[in-house]
């Protein structure tokens, strides 16, 4: 019985590990766009550059809040490469529900969550590559290689794909919201902004005031960007681990949410005849 029921795990998990490659493949096939897109990324790291620079020459600090020049470059690139990564899953969603697409995706032979993670993998994997090479060159060209220890890279790769998970359910949470309203996208640019400011996509937590810094220490939108891009360019110290086993605590709470969301909207489809 237990026997069985793992290598049924095993079958659905090949499954999606499928549908995995074939969006990959697929993707592949139009690489090109994805480094058209990059321009937009130049643009903004080049801006970024040079807000910041004249920044710390007005200070006449080498460091702000901890971060040296060359340090939040760094972490702006690893912040907005990661932001301009994540795949538009809502109006993929939104859409599905308008068309009605939705209604024979979800009899299909597979979980339409897991379905859509998969695709989702893909694309992000596949953009976040492409980001941080083109992103990194630039800055790298005008401020060196960044001061980042095997340590900092294995805990960036750490908390990269726990942060995935918790902005998937999220962004998933949303756009399953289509499930009772037309339009989702009010809601989606409101987790975005909260990402951009309290997740620390633009700049660093620290450099916020005392009290905006701890709320955004409690709020999940943190584990999303701020977590991944600082462990990447700073030595977060002994308890770094502790920081971690919070990040999965949400990504553990934004799966749970989405469990419930997708249940009940789904039984909502049913209700009205969808």
């Amino acid at each position: 019985m237990q026997s069985g029921s793992i290598f049924s795990y095993l079958r659905k998990g090949r499954k999606y590990v499928g549908l995995f490659r074939i969006h990959l493949k697929n993707h592949f096939a139009y690489i090109q766009d994805f480094l058209i897109r990059t321009l937009f990324l130049i643009v903004v790291l080049f801006i970024f550059t040079q807000l910041w620079g004249v920044t710390y020459e007005v200070t006449g600090k080498d460091r702000i809040a901890g971060f040296s020049l060359p340090m939040m470059m760094w972490y702006l690139t690893v912040t907005e490469s990661m932001m301009m990564a994540y795949p538009p899953l809502v109006e993929r969603v939104e859409q599905e529900v308008k068309s009605g697409q939705v209604a024979v995706t979800l009899i299909r032979p597979f979980s339409y969550v897991g379905a859509h993670f998969s695709a989702y993998l893909a694309e992000f994997i596949l953009r976040l590559s492409i980001n941080l090479a083109i992103g990194g060159a630039l800055v790298f060209l005008l401020f060196g290689p960044p001061e980042v220890g095997p340590g900092q890279l294995g805990r960036f790769l750490l908390f990269l794909p726990v942060s995935l998970v918790i902005h998937f359910s999220f962004t998933m949470c949303i756009a399953l919201f289509a499930f009772w309203f037309e339009e989702v996208q009010g809601f989606h640019l409101i987790y975005t902004r909260l990402l951009m400011t309290l997740g620390g996509m633009m700049l660093p937590l620290e450099i916020f005031p005392e009290s905006v810094e701890r709320l955004a220490h409690v709020l999940p939108f943190q584990a999303v960007i701020y977590l991944p891009a600082k462990m990447m360019v700073t030595e977060p110290g002994g308890l770094w681990w502790s920081l971690w086993l919070k990040q999965i605590g949400w990504a553990l709470f934004s799966l749970g949410l989405m469990g419930v969301i997708y249940r009940r909207g789904v039984r909502n489809l049913d209700l009205n005849g969808g």
